[in-house]
């Protein structure tokens, strides 16, 4: 009874004082307008990633530049690690394509493609049966797969694919290139 008489009052003194209780609600900006993630309390660090409709439907899309080219082609020479692998354009800096298109990442062993020095390898390893090379070098740093013969140190050619070869820095793990 009480909360009938509260909803009474407030309705009796909006209705005096020439209130609305009705609320004005605004339209959802335009698909096409441009969103601002910083407003988004849910992914504070989202970055716009253009038109969604246009990445679906492949309107006003870059055309690929790996059509018809071989794994390994470099396709923005300004960036030594934007590569072509199976024929789509990636930068061979993740886990699927760590420093090549052919070196994968064994994250189901917690390795990780990082920056060692001036190349990438998946590091992390622990063991040298879990690197994509069989060998888990521990010379140059925590943990990184190398394309080396672990019990010898030389580098290993056939472990490196698709055009790269085997380079012996000197001062890291050896390692594969384009």
């Amino acid at each position: 009874m009480r909360v009938r008489l509260t909803i009474t009052a407030v309705v009796l003194f909006s209705a005096a004082a020439g209130c609305s209780l009705l609320v004005d609600f605004t339209d959802a900006p335009d698909a096409d307008a441009t969103f601002d993630a910083s407003f988004d309390a849910f992914a504070p660090d989202a970055e716009p990633i253009g038109d969604a409709d246009a990445l679906l439907d492949g309107a006003d899309a870059a055309p690929n530049p790996c059509i018809g080219k071989v794994d390994g082609y470099n396709y923005n020479p300004a960036d030594t690690y934007a590569r072509c692998c199976d024929a789509g354009a990636v930068r061979t800096v993740t886990d699927e394509q760590c420093g090549t298109c052919a070196i994968k990442c064994n994250t189901a062993k917690g390795q990780k493609c990082q920056l060692e020095g001036p190349h990438y390898y998946c590091r992390g390893c622990v063991n040298s049966p879990d690197c994509w090379s069989g060998c888990c070098s521990l010379e140059f740093g925590t943990g990184l797969c190398a394309a080396s013969n672990c019990v010898s140190g030389a580098c290993q050619p056939a472990l490196c694919k698709d055009g790269t070869k085997c380079v012996v820095p000197g001062d890291a793990s050896n390692y594969c290139e384009y």
